[in-house]
């Protein structure tokens, strides 16, 4: 049964296309700790974790524990398909809970996309329209697209670029994952922020509004 257990955990991150680094902090735990799961190093696995990996992975305790063998949502491994986001008590649409570097009395901001994570249908090089939330506007998880300030190599911020995600709310409502449609595990993983790097960092630019389009 234990092997079952590892074995499964293993599969449902790799099918999810998350790191283990990743998934780790999305449950509070180290990468590590998931590590010694997978690979039934720890067999006694809190059922709190359980609970929050099948969460994680939208499927249910029971099928991770080997009780029930047809997971409760299905998982596809396209590569073209962007990582699910898990079913989360959060509702849809919320309001900003963290901090944007444009606020209410900006005007909209003309940015370049910076990858080709939305690519075909916004590719780099791209404008984008960004602004902060109006007033009473709620964001809508895995819908609203984040416009994130882009860096280089060097994890230098490049004046004016961005790249585009869209988002959920982790599991615990500690943080948000970004994520891109188009995704690519080695080009786009996604990305975990704590609300307190997002409020003293402030990596986030604003709202994309719209996009305009180079047509050569």
């Amino acid at each position: 049964m234990a092997r079952k257990i590892g074995l499964r955990l293993k599969k449902l991150r790799e099918i999810s296309r998350f790191s283990l680094d990743f998934a780790a902090k999305s449950v509070g735990i180290s990468k590590q700790t998931l590590f010694k799961y997978e690979n039934d190093k720890i067999t006694n696995i809190p059922s709190d974790k359980i609970k929050e990996l099948a969460r994680l992975y939208q499927t249910s305790p029971a099928y991770i524990m080997g009780w029930e063998d047809d997971p409760a949502v299905q998982k596809e491994s396209n590569e073209n398909h962007a990582p699910t986001a898990p079913s989360l008590p959060n509702p849809a649409p919320i309001s900003l809970n963290f901090k944007t570097v444009l606020g209410a009395n900006d005007l909209a901001k003309a940015l370049t996309v910076a990858d080709e994570a939305f690519s075909p249908r916004i590719r780099k090089g791209d404008t984008a329209f960004v602004t902060s939330l109006y007033k009473d506007e709620n964001l809508n998880p895995n819908r609203s697209i984040l416009a994130i300030q882009a860096v280089d190599q060097n994890g230098i911020k490049t004046p004016d670029t961005i790249v585009l995600r869209f988002f959920y709310y982790t599991p615990d409502l500690k943080g948000i994952v970004t994520y891109a449609p188009s995704y690519v595990p080695e080009a786009f993983p996604p990305v975990f922020y704590p609300f307190e790097y997002l409020n003293e960092e402030m990596p986030v630019i604003g709202i994309v509004r719209s996009i305009s389009f180079n047509i050569f």
